[in-house]
């Protein structure tokens, strides 16, 4: 169980192409995007909400957006991965190995 919402980074102290990325939510609001880039999140009550974004490399972006009673909004999230940089391989703590530490 994880306490707080946010990225949770798993790493891999064997292989270091192992690594993955758990997202922990403090709502149950939440969707996929699909191979088209679209994504569909039902059941959002009527309102003001911010929508989030995340990816691996392109980081997370934010934006408000209204619900309407009735229908639908729309929101697209421009991802930017220009920047992304491959990160030395770190232990199974997030952390970087020491001199001389083997794995």
């Amino acid at each position: 169980m994880f306490e707080h919402p946010g990225v949770v980074r798993v790493y891999c102290n064997i292989h270091p192409q192992m690594s993955a990325f758990v997202l922990v939510r403090d709502n149950p609001f939440w969707a996929r995007v699909s191979a088209e880039g679209g994504f569909t999140i039902p059941d959002v009550p009527a309102g003001t909400w911010v929508v989030k974004a995340w990816h691996e490399r392109s980081g997370e972006s934010a934006q408000t957006v209204q619900v309407p009673e009735a229908g639908s909004a729309e929101v697209a999230f421009p991802l930017d991965a220009s920047k992304w940089k491959r990160a030395p391989h770190k232990n199974k703590f997030g952390k970087d190995y020491q001199v001389g530490e083997k794995y």
